[in-house]
């Protein structure tokens, strides 16, 4: 019987503060102090857990938190080190800041600390070489439960340690398309597009389905694309599991769920691939009433011998000829399910390996093989400061990872905070000659080590 393990979190945003609240649902974990830059925010996880004022300590620093986590109150603080003083077994970086959890990532290994990256930003840039720094300590860093990426990765290591030949892997966007046939819209959040005249594009494809797909994605045009943020956790996954992207600005195919695998198969079974082994995104089309995908994570798969294809086909959605089946997870529970990937790497295990638990699974291991970068989406001027993934500033493309030189593209997440050395065009793709390298920063520290001693190719 394992005892429960000691968990500390970072970040007490909506993430952070679902596995501060969920260690009291969930067997196994106890989360027993929170940082957050902004203390209220630490404060306010526990709040929400249900704990009282009097139970709940504020901490200025390690020795502080020691000290009263010795009289047993639940502590919190805006001192991301002072959470070493709980001796946890893992750390869950929930900050979202790439600089931040470069910082965090190497006071955990210092510490002697498993860390479960849900901050995917610095993942993205630098996860290669933290994955190698922490396994050559005897410590997990991995991604999590709950988180897209993670639970993708472990999605396809299932299906590969069944036996299942992956065609194509993704995720589907969290916002999806309804489509009111009545008012001759399709709604996404809170963005509408009228498809007056054009609804014969939104009814199930038939026939040529690149044409039927080119033709439905111009009909749904004005809606707003993907984010930075789809784009990282899907650079992540590819550099899991040798995966690649069908193109740099991916796919992206607005499709109901019976269709996917009808469209993400090779062209000589209908498809639009050229290839498998690919990774992309869906975007999930569906009436109102419709199920649609949660947010989930999917495989298109086949069995490599008629009888176990005949059961796939038989299972789920497959394409016209039945060679390719789609298996899916039609949800992603944020940091509602992360407290299960927290008790697995206080116990040393890969965060990523629930599902195939004691069963065989060859693995590509994790390399840089793929990175996030950015493109201008407006003219840059010289001295603006780089945002993160929302605003209005960048379009986001994967492609192969480069080594740092005047013409290779910047990791998009180690442009974050930094300055434009020059004024960028629209279109241009971001690449080190147009930022000014920081004086000081562990997150390129780190980039330039990774190219220095991980494989790339």
């Amino acid at each position: 019987m394992y005892e429960r393990a000691e968990c500390a979190v970072i970040g007490t945003g909506q993430y952070g503060t679902a596995v501060v609240t969920q260690q009291f649902s969930v067997r196994g974990i106890r989360v027993r102090i929170v940082a957050d830059i902004d203390a209220k925010k630490a404060q306010n996880a526990y709040l929400a857990a249900g704990l009282p004022e009097k139970e709940i300590a504020y901490a200025a620093d390690e020795k502080a938190a020691a000290a009263l986590l010795k009289t047993g109150k639940y502590v919190y603080t805006d001192d991301a080190n002072a959470v070493f003083a709980a001796h946890p077994d893992v750390l869950c970086d929930c900050t979202g800041n790439p600089e931040a959890s470069a910082r965090i990532a190497l006071a955990a290994l210092d510490r002697g600390v498993n860390l479960v990256a849900v901050g995917k930003e610095a993942d993205s840039a630098v996860g290669a070489i933290l994955r190698k720094k922490f396994a050559e300590k005897g410590l997990v860093y991995t991604a999590a439960d709950g988180d897209q990426h993670g639970l993708l990765i472990q999605l396809v290591k299932w299906a590969r340690a069944s036996g299942l030949t992956v065609i194509a892997a993704g995720k589907s966007r969290d916002g999806e398309l309804v489509w009111n046939e009545a008012a001759h819209t399709v709604r996404l959040w809170d963005f509408t597009a009228d498809v007056t005249g054009r609804e014969e594009v939104l009814r199930p494809l038939a026939g040529n389905a690149a044409k039927g797909l080119a033709a439905r994605k111009a009909a749904l045009a004005p809606l707003p694309s993907a984010g930075g943020y789809d784009y990282c956790e899907l650079a992540i996954a590819a550099n899991g599991t040798g995966l690649s992207p069908a193109c740099p600005e991916l796919v992206q195919a607005p499709l109901r769920i019976s269709e996917i695998a009808s469209v993400y198969c090779k062209r000589e079974h209908g498809g639009i691939l050229e290839r498998g082994g690919i990774i992309d995104m869906v975007q999930c089309l569906r009436r109102e009433d419709d199920f649609g995908m949660g947010g989930g994570v999917y495989v298109v798969v086949r069995a490599e011998n008629g009888y176990s294809q005949s059961i796939l086909a038989d299972k789920g959605p497959s394409n016209a000829d039945h060679s390719a089946c789609l298996l899916f997870r039609p949800y992603h529970l944020c940091g509602v399910e992360t407290p299960n990937t927290l008790i697995r790497a206080a116990r040393g295990l890969d965060g990523t390996d629930g599902l195939i638990f004691g069963l065989e699974c060859e693995m590509p291991p994790y390399r840089q093989a793929w990175d996030v970068v950015r493109t201008a989406k407006r003219d840059i001027a010289a001295g603006e400061i780089f945002a993160g993934d929302h605003g209005d500033m960048f379009d986001t493309l994967i492609l192969p990872a480069r080594t740092r030189g005047p013409l290779a593209p910047v990791p998009a997440h180690m442009l974050t905070g930094n300055a434009a050395a020059k004024t960028i065009r629209k279109g241009e793709l971001i690449t080190y000659e147009h930022v000014t390298p920081p004086d000081d920063s562990l997150l390129w520290a780190l980039r330039e080590e990774q190219e220095k001693d991980c494989d790339r190719t």
